[in-house]
């Protein structure tokens, strides 16, 4: 999605999706669908590598002109591409992109960015596409990652952030004797903890998050509104580095297969 054949400003970034199928002038048909799913599990995933971040200070109902995104569909009919059409992004695009911004912190020792580094964590969010199915629970997380970023309501945001960890943690089969919860956390912990203090860390992190989604399903969101903030920013904190160690599992798999040393 997106073409150098149709670049409406050759000094702007595009990024290009090749998919086959029919897609509507309107967003129809399963190869739009498709796309969507993958457009946003890749946001996801460069947002939590830190690529991008989301700076709040924009926010797009004071803007005097709405920003304006918009998906180039075009057809590769085997002798050339064709540029289409363009279809104008969903409101949970729109309200991402207008608060979108390069993540800094990623300097060179010139205090410039460093674009070399930008390309390497490109390439780092890349490698689930080498194999979607296979790496399809990393991508539906990022996707749900994605999606907590797409409104102002930071209770439901929560919860799609504490989907995002089901997801890369939880399993389709579990025992009934076993607490769930408990299970969540100890893989979390296990997964991204470097030493026994960091994991004990991490499971009391985790049972902070857990004790404030329990809160929201049961009480609901206007009885948490004035305390959630700490639980969210640790919940963010722990989709991050979750979704950074699965990225590392996925890319050390990609590269055993090209070297053979994948049974």
């Amino acid at each position: 999605v997106g073409s150098e054949m149709c670049i409406r400003d050759r000094d702007s970034t595009y990024l290009e999706f090749r998919e086959s199928g029919f897609i509507g002038e309107y967003g129809v048909g399963h190869a739009f669908v498709k796309f969507n799913i993958y457009f946003r599990a890749f946001i996801g995933l460069l947002i939590a590598i830190k690529l991008f971040r989301i700076d709040n200070r924009m926010l797009p109902g004071l803007m005097t002109t709405p920003p304006n995104f918009e998906h180039l569909v075009y057809e590769n009919n085997r002798k050339k591409v064709v540029p289409r059409f363009w279809i104008e992004t969903s409101p949970e695009f729109t309200h991402v992109f207008s608060k979108i911004v390069v993540d800094r912190s990623g300097r060179s020792h010139k205090g410039e960015y460093d674009t070399k580094e930008a390309m390497r964590k490109i390439a780092f969010a890349s490698f689930p596409f080498e194999d979607p199915k296979r790496y399809a629970r990393i991508l539906r997380a990022a996707k749900w990652f994605f999606n907590s970023y797409a409104h102002d309501d930071i209770v439901e945001s929560y919860v799609q952030r504490t989907i995002c960890l089901e997801i890369l943690l939880g399993e389709k089969q579990k025992s009934d004797h076993m607490d769930q919860t408990k299970l969540l956390a100890n893989r979390c912990a296990y997964l991204i903890g470097k030493n026994l203090e960091e994991r004990e860390k991490i499971l009391k992190d985790c049972a902070e998050v857990d004790r404030m989604r329990s809160r929201i399903l049961h009480e609901g969101s206007s009885a948490v509104s004035g305390e959630i903030h700490q639980a969210f920013s640790k919940l963010e904190g722990l989709c991050r580095v979750v979704i950074f160690r699965e990225l590392e599992l996925v890319r050390a798999s990609e590269i055993n297969k090209i070297t053979g040393r994948e049974a």
